[in-house]
């Protein structure tokens, strides 16, 4: 039972300590506080006042809603505010009783004359927003994550990273609650699953070996969409849920169009604005070979093919 500063209690848990047997109301709480002894007719039982470490991560953690318990940010761990380094520091322990409203760092039973910042119940830090979520695996960006409840470091020389996947920590940029660091290397980035055009991955902010927290973000291949659809690959290209493009001369399906085809024509993807050359419609196409299919051997034959937006291609076959 949580006991509120204005005498009243809720219960948050129960514990059986001997099935068949009622509780002594006389309990006893150790020296270190960490435990009650419990007594029963048949028995006497040591039980924690918490579990606080069998919480492995912060979700669980606030969601027992256990008032001994917290999540240490920067220590990676569920712990009661004692054991936490910097538990006096804004959003560095979150409280897993934390009521709606009340300060972050400031247990009911605490002067509120102690200044904290405010969050909602029960909330892990958790990213607010990742841009851009949708990149081109074919370049480098920086990528740039807003994070909700995120501690200030104390110390210059300590720093957070960006760890993309597996791949080695990027050096993050923090600026207030947004962080910002350079996505890997193209030939880096592990391949697209088979027969996928993209592949997601996990974007996670570190301090030091800890996690803080993380989101996905999704590498899509444009050249993957032209090889996954071999029989009409502009219509895939520029039809694609990804901003991907079709050189026409080239016959190659890219998100770059000013760098990978220029000076040709270039049917732009159908979710393009205020673009005339765009969508599957604006194709090459060939939909029906109007001669007889049937050819003799050894013989020249002229075919006559029904098509659309054929002259892109005139002179070049």
């Amino acid at each position: 039972v949580f006991l509120q500063p204005d005498t009243t209690g809720t219960l948050y848990l129960s514990v059986i300590v001997d099935k068949d047997s009622p509780v002594n109301a006389d309990l006893l709480l150790d020296q270190s506080g960490q435990n009650v002894y419990v007594l029963t007719d048949s028995k006497v039982s040591k039980v924690s006042v918490s579990q606080c470490e069998q919480q492995p991560d912060c979700r669980s953690c606030l969601s027992v809603r256990d008032p001994y318990c917290g999540w240490c940010v920067l220590e990676g761990r569920c712990t009661r505010r004692m054991e936490c380094s910097r538990e006096g520091q804004a959003n560095h322990w979150l409280w897993s009783y934390q009521p709606a409203n009340q300060p972050a760092n400031q247990p009911a039973n605490q002067p509120a004359n102690q200044p904290a910042n405010h969050q909602p119940a029960n909330q892990c830090v958790t990213v607010q927003s990742l841009e851009p979520a949708i990149q081109s695996r074919e370049e480098e960006t920086q990528v740039s994550l807003v994070l909700a409840l995120l501690p200030t470091l104390s110390e210059e020389e300590e720093s957070l990273t960006c760890s993309f996947g597996t791949l080695a920590p990027q050096p993050a940029v923090v600026t207030g609650t947004t962080i910002t660091c350079q996505s890997p290397l193209p030939e880096l980035l592990p391949p697209s699953p088979p027969g996928s055009d993209h592949m997601s991955l996990r974007v996670s902010v570190m301090f030091r070996d800890v996690t803080v927290s993380s989101g996905d973000i999704i590498f899509y291949d444009c050249r993957a969409v032209g090889r996954l659809n071999a029989t009409s690959p502009c219509m895939a290209c520029v039809g694609s849920v990804w901003p991907c493009n079709w050189c026409v001369l080239d016959g190659l399906c890219t998100h770059n169009n000013n760098n990978s085809c220029p000076k040709q024509h270039t049917i732009h993807n159908s979710v393009e604005q205020q673009l005339e050359l765009k969508g599957p419609d604006s194709c090459p196409f060939v939909w029906a070979l109007q001669s007889s299919p049937l050819v003799p051997m050894g013989f020249l034959s002229p075919l006559v093919l029904l098509g659309r937006n054929l002259d892109m291609l005139q002179g070049v076959y």
